[in-house]
């Protein structure tokens, strides 16, 4: 039987039923799929007597009747749902000359006459049936989807922001600009915000460029467009240099210089990193628990300013600006109080303490600061935090096994919050990096990339799709040695090109551990150490903290010492003794 023959024949089963149930299901089946009684009972109060000629029941007597005909299913809380959502087109279909008016009427008695918590509970029904039934487009109804797209955020619900943000710019009239522009911009703001977690970067774009070509807004009015044109740079376009660069001219803006002489960046981040460590260590355990979240905007915006600054920094390779944007986004903690990215700051000083000064004790101190953060502030980018803190901190002082389980925390709390980074991220380390240097069978990780590789693809997070490539292609040519050139780092899935990693040196870093990987298990000794030579300290440069990549330096110094004892030749040995050198000061 035809769906549509379904409904008809349970069209037909509900006109059976007394009149003034079948008036309830009339309401009832404007409100969704799930919807609370005392929501009903407002509906029902108002709008039932326009439907029934007699005096209408109350809901507490007509509620049970319909639960018995299998109609509505009674959950907790005083909450129903119906059994099938059939019955709901059903019963849509005993209303149908009423449809588009009756549907903004009810919408608009429950936004208006519900409290606010009842509002909140059934928010995204309530602006649904208000947006169906709004054929003539009334423009006082975009606040109403503002509100609806400020929550769907909130429970990770960016599909549903997107559309919210874009009926309610639909609504908007140029005088919604000079009469109510916090509402037109926040609406711009949370639509461009929701396209970029989506993946869809032109309509994002298209957004900005809307309130960026104004010329009647602020600076700090038109900064959250501007945060965002700098996060699609350096996170979905990989510019992370032009990305870079854009943030320091914001950040220049604020007030907010890190240096008046780009030549000595470098002595000054270092003095600067050292001096904030040692400053930092030596704060008490009372001065972190007593700060207070910081309510300054302005303050807020830099931090967030100084956070992608100290991403693309560190992605570019610039570490000048990586050490002087993460000293500044700790002293801006310590002086104004915490902000959203405190927790994930604490996190880049434990790394500083172990790559300047090989401080482990400060580095765990830090850690935990991080960690009580989040666990005392909401908002404070979890996934970042955990991600920055577990790979590139805690593996060197907890068993490399952990290493899984806290991944897997960064996945759901990046999930969560729409992090669309450092969700991607710690995915590709779950499912990698971590199974490929614990031990686990090759085959099984060769399983799970394709799936990965996929989702980074629909969400358009490139550089997350080149890692996964590149790591991809490496366990292929591992579990198969009989392809073509199995040493070799091409293939069906990933081909270099030169402009893979312009730019880019995270990526150079990921790639230069695969091709060592691929030399080292299918060539013999002396070729690996040749490598070894070649490439020199290239990666330990890039990445000195990123723990799970330490497997290139191993293996690199196992070819070395292994030819060193071959050949007999000098040079293998003294390459070897550099990285044993290097890896015993971290």
């Amino acid at each position: 039987m035809s769906a549509a023959n379904v409904v008809v024949m349970l069209e037909q089963q509900l006109r059976k039923l007394p009149e003034q149930v079948q008036a309830l299901l009339q309401c009832a089946a404007y409100l969704g799929s799930t919807f609370s009684e005392p929501t009903i009972d407002f509906v029902w109060s108002v709008y039932g007597r326009r439907i029934v000629d007699t005096k209408t029941k109350p809901v507490t007597s007509l509620l049970p009747l319909v639960v018995a005909e299998n109609i509505f299913e009674k959950g907790e809380k005083q909450q129903y749902r119906w059994a099938h959502d059939k019955l709901q087109e059903a019963a849509l279909s005993l209303s149908e000359t009423r449809r588009d008016t009756f549907q903004l009427d009810i919408g608009k008695t429950l936004y208006y006459g519900l409290t606010k918590e009842q509002v909140e509970e059934d928010l995204f029904p309530i602006v649904d049936l208000i947006n169906n039934g709004n054929t003539l487009k009334r423009p006082e109804f975009a606040s109403v989807n503002l509100r609806a797209a400020e929550k769907a955020p909130e429970i990770s619900a960016f599909q549903a922001a997107s559309e919210y943000a874009a009926e309610g710019i639909s609504l908007l009239q140029e005088n919604y600009w000079v009469e109510n522009k916090s509402t037109a911009l926040s609406l711009y703001t949370i639509g461009a915000e929701s396209e970029l977690v989506l993946g869809n970067v032109d309509a994002a774009e298209r957004y900005r460029e809307v309130v960026l070509s104004r010329s009647d807004l602020s600076a700090l009015e038109l900064l959250p467009l501007q945060i965002g044109k700098a996060k699609a740079l350096g996170d979905v376009e990989l510019k992370s240099k032009e990305a870079l660069e854009y943030c320091l001219r914001l950040l220049k803006k604020l007030g907010c210089r890190l240096t008046w002489a780009r030549p000595l960046s470098l002595p000054q981040g270092a003095v600067g990193a050292i001096r904030t460590i040692k400053k930092a260590k030596a704060k008490p355990s009372s001065f972190y628990e007593s700060m207070e979240v910081s309510n300054d905007t302005k303050q807020k915006y830099i931090a967030y300013l100084l956070s992608k600054t100290a991403y693309n920094a560190y992605v570019a390779g610039d570490t000048a600006m990586y050490l002087l944007s993460t000293v500044e986004l700790v002293e801006l903690t310590m002086e104004f109080g915490v902000n959203e990215f405190s927790a994930t700051t604490f996190t880049f000083l434990a790394i500083l303490s172990i790559v300047v000064l090989q401080d482990y004790e400060a580095m765990e101190r830090f850690q935990n600061i991080s960690l009580r953060m989040l666990n005392k502030f909401r908002g404070m980018h979890a996934s970042e935090a955990i991600f920055v803190g577990s790979q590139m901190g805690l593996l060197w002082v907890k068993a490399i096994e952990a290493g899984r389980a806290m991944a897997e925390k960064g996945i759901v709390a990046g999930r969560r919050e729409g992090d669309l980074v450092y969700t991607s991220w710690s995915i590709a380390c779950h499912v990698i990096n971590l199974p490929y240097i614990t031990g686990c069978p090759i085959q099984a990780i060769v399983e799970g990339c394709p799936n990965i590789l996929a989702e980074f693809e629909d969400t358009k997070a490139g550089a997350h799709v080149l890692s996964t490539k590149n790591y991809y292609q490496m366990v292929l040519n591992l579990s198969d040695p009989s392809c073509e050139k199995p040493s070799v780092h091409i293939g069906e899935i990933y081909t270099d090109t030169k402009e893979d990693h312009k730019g880019n040196l995270v990526h150079l870093a990921d790639k230069l551990v695969a091709e060592g990987e691929l030399v080292f298990w299918h060539e013999d000794y002396e070729v690996s150490a040749k490598r070894a030579l070649k490439v020199g300290e290239t990666h330990a440069k890039i990445g000195p903290a990123i723990y799970v990549n330490q497997i290139e330096s191993f293996h690199r110094a196992v070819a070395l010492y292994a030819a060193a004892i071959k050949t007999k030749k000098g040079k293998y040995k003294r390459a070897a003794n550099k990285i044993r050198k290097r890896l015993g000061t971290l």
